[in-house]
């Protein structure tokens, strides 16, 4: 995927859309630490939408349960808007994986990880994803 960005620059931009502050927090943290990641962070569907088409992050990290918009209605924005099309889609949750409630987002994520988050398994699926 292309990005506006400086060249020369090697971080890859995530984005963390989670109104609880201490997880957005913690996932910023652990990917900036590890991999150096540049990390923009949204509190609402309704804030990540624009900033998503403005920073064109090469992953998104989308908690499940947010206020105002749901995250179905977030991902089917991003699935639909050009600039945001193809960038893979992460659920925090800290509901159960195998949960049916999650069905109805398959076709629009690449995974689920859970919260609170494992250094290791964001880490590594910052690598698949990133690398």
């Amino acid at each position: 995927m292309s990005h506006d960005r400086e060249p020369g620059l090697e971080s890859r931009v995530v984005l963390v859309i989670d109104d609880d502050a201490f997880v957005g927090c913690a996932v910023a943290c652990i990917l900036q630490e590890a991999r150096q990641a540049q990390v923009y962070r949204a509190r609402t569907a309704n804030q990540a939408l624009p900033l998503a088409a403005t920073v064109c992050p090469d992953l998104i990290l989308c908690d499940v349960q947010m206020p105002g918009m749901s995250v179905l209605e977030l991902c089917r924005g991003l699935r639909e808007d050009g600039a945001t099309r193809q960038i893979p889609i992460y659920l925090l949750t800290g509901v159960m994986v195998g949960d049916r409630s999650l069905e109805s987002l398959s076709p629009y994520v690449q995974g689920v990880l859970s919260k609170p988050p494992d250094p290791a398994e964001l880490v590594a699926v910052f690598d698949r994803t990133c690398g």
